[in-house]
């Protein structure tokens, strides 16, 4: 059996991602659709309810190496 691809092993991680800001944190996640070398997605400070206007701009690392 071949191992995950390596585009298939980054959704996986961007995913895990999204669920830890989204669902651990509370805070909004937009991923970046374009796939590069560069920001994988962006996640915003929700406070209290109340967005924060403070964005993390995220490069996201999986697979076994990481």
């Amino acid at each position: 059996m071949r191992g995950k691809s390596s585009a298939r092993v980054a959704s996986i991680g961007v995913t895990r991602a999204k669920l830890a800001f989204e669902e651990g944190l509370g805070w909004l996640f937009r991923e970046q659709p374009t796939e590069d070398y560069g920001i994988d997605a962006h996640a915003e400070v929700v406070d209290e309810k109340m967005v924060r206007g403070r964005q993390l701009s995220l490069q996201i690392k999986s697979g076994t190496s990481w």
